[in-house]
């Protein structure tokens, strides 16, 4: 095929493999926090109709993150339940 003879395609395929086979290999270590619990019963809410428009809180009192991050990985939560 044409696409594997591109540097490009090669070099991010590559990446990719790298980034997956080092995240399987420590995945005995990977945590599941407080605030990735937070973000996903979010998330998956957002699907249900509870539209945000205020991201979560930050560490300085009254500063909140964007939303990008909640819609972006809400997809993810609801279409894998």
């Amino acid at each position: 095929m044409k696409l594997f003879r591109n540097p490009t395609f090669l070099a991010l395929a590559l990446l990719v493999i790298l980034g997956l086979s080092l995240r399987l290999f420590s995945f005995g270590s990977i945590t599941f926090g407080y605030d990735q619990a937070r973000d996903a019963i979010v998330s998956y809410n957002i699907w249900k109709g509870d539209l945000k428009i205020l991201g979560p809180i930050s560490d300085i009192a009254g500063l909140h993150h964007g939303i990008l991050y909640w819609y972006l990985i809400s997809p993810l939560y609801f279409f894998s339940n």
